[in-house]
């Protein structure tokens, strides 16, 4: 579809910011991190190192690229939020069924068959993998956030849906029991709450944070 829109010169093509130059300084990185180790060898039950870069970052990067060149107007950008955000609700409400043993409740059917992928016992989704389920619903978290809480979409109401969605989706993130999400979500969310809150509110962030890092510090163990 994307490349029928260049074809065509119905894309909307735009500068390159700052922020994606590194981005894509970072990408170039990664490549030649890749490479410049042995990369045909995988141990087992290792991903090998080619198709984690291809599926783990290029098509990741590849379909922002798309997506920022083929969305043009403020109604398009939302119905990718409104889509995005009921998709990752969805499931957050997966992983909370899963987690408490819910099965009835629970589509497609095959997420609770423990005989398929792994991390069964986790929330893990229709991927059956915890960490990828952690990943879009972090993506649900910072979509439901800027959409209805900071840019106010559907006003005061929207602002306490979303306060409402993200309790919701945390709980679902909390319930994949995997700490690399645990820590991008927090880092995520502490980057997003400095840009969006200003003043004593921000000052608040800070202290949470803080205090947020001295608990996780303190119970590492039990964590």
């Amino acid at each position: 579809l994307y490349a029928w829109k260049v074809a065509t010169r119905t894309h909307h093509p735009k500068p390159v910011s700052k922020a994606e130059w590194i981005a894509g300084l970072f990408l170039a990185v990664l490549m030649a991190n890749t490479f410049a180790h042995d990369w045909r060898y995988a141990p087992a039950g290792f991903v090998p190192i080619v198709p984690h870069l291809i599926e783990g970052y290029l098509i990741p990067a590849l379909l922002y690229w798309m997506a920022r060149n083929s969305i043009a107007t403020e109604r398009e950008l939302n119905g990718l939020y409104l889509l995005l955000g009921v998709f990752t609700l969805y499931l957050a409400a997966t992983a909370i069924c899963e987690s408490a043993g819910m099965w009835a409740f629970i589509f497609p059917r095959y997420i609770a068959d423990p005989e398929l992928g792994i991390h069964f016992g986790r929330a893990r989704g229709p991927f059956l993998q915890s960490v990828r389920m952690g990943l879009y619903l972090s993506l649900g978290i910072g979509v439901v956030w800027i959409a209805l809480v900071w840019r106010g979409l559907w006003g005061r109401a929207g602002q306490v849906l979303g306060l409402l969605c993200t309790v919701g989706l945390s709980a679902g993130l909390i319930l994949t029991y995997t700490r690399s999400i645990w820590l991008g979500a927090a880092a995520a969310g502490l980057l997003v709450s400095l840009l969006t809150f200003r003043g004593m509110a921000r000052r608040g962030v800070l202290v949470a944070a803080l205090l947020g890092i001295l608990v996780a510090a303190t119970c590492s163990h039990q964590l």
